[in-house]
C-alpha cells in the first residue's frame, strides 16, 4: 500500500494501483496512519475528512496545489477585523463606548459595528457639563433627534446613550434648560 496525491486530496491505493479510501484524505500524514490502520486491520473512517473549501472548491482545487490549499487560512470575519481595530485603538470590543483620556476636544470613543460594517468615532465634547437638568436633556435631544435615529453609525447615538441618558441626570425634576447644553 501507497499513497499519492489525487485530484480531490490524498488516496491510498494497493499493489494493483487502485484506489482504496473511499473518500478523499486531507493530508500526507493522515494517510499514512490511514495505510498503518489498514494494516492492522483497524477502523479507517477518522480519517476519511475534507477540509472546509467555499462554494467553487473544484476551481481552487485546479488552480492551486492541494498542500497550498491545506496551508491557506480562513478568511477573517468583518466582526473579527473590527474587534482588532477596536483593540489597536484601545477598546476592549465593539459596540462598548469608554471615556478617552488623550483627546484635547472629544470626551468619548467607541467602535460602532452594525450591518457587517465597523466605524470608529469619538463623541462627546470634553470639559461640558452635560445632563444636569431634564430641559436641558429634553433639548439634546430634540437638537440631534435626526442624528440619533441613524442608529450605532452616529456619533449622536452613542453621546446620547452615553452621556444623555435619564439616570445621569442630575436635576430629574427641573424642567428648566441651562445654558452651555
Amino acid at each position: 500500500m501507497d499513497y499519492r496525491i489525487g485530484k480531490d486530496g490524498y488516496e491510498v491505493v494497493g499493489e494493483d494501483g487502485k484506489r482504496i479510501n473511499p473518500y478523499p484524505i486531507s493530508s500526507r500524514s493522515k494517510a499514512k496512519a490511514y495505510i498503518r490502520a489498514k494494516q492492522e486491520g483497524k477502523d479507517t473512517r477518522e480519517f476519511m475528512t475534507l477540509p472546509k473549501f467555499k462554494k467553487n472548491w473544484k476551481l481552487q482545487l485546479k488552480k492551486m496545489s492541494w498542500q497550498d490549499i491545506l496551508k491557506k487560512k480562513k478568511p477573517k470575519s468583518a466582526r473579527s477585523r473590527a474587534v482588532e481595530r477596536a483593540k489597536a485603538k484601545g477598546l476592549r470590543t465593539v459596540n462598548d463606548p469608554q471615556a478617552l483620556r488623550d483627546d484635547p476636544e472629544k470626551s468619548h470613543h467607541v467602535m460602532a459595528f452594525e450591518n457587517k460594517k465597523g466605524k470608529y468615532m469619538k463623541f462627546g465634547e470634553k470639559g461640558v457639563k452635560t445632563n444636569q437638568t431634564a430641559g436641558q436633556r429634553k433639548a439634546f435631544k430634540s437638537r440631534h433627534a435626526k442624528n440619533i435615529k441613524r442608529g450605532k453609525m452616529s456619533a449622536a447615538y452613542w453621546a446620547d446613550k452615553v452621556k444623555w441618558s435619564p439616570s445621569k441626570t442630575k436635576e430629574k425634576k427641573n424642567k428648566k434648560w441651562r445654558k452651555g447644553s
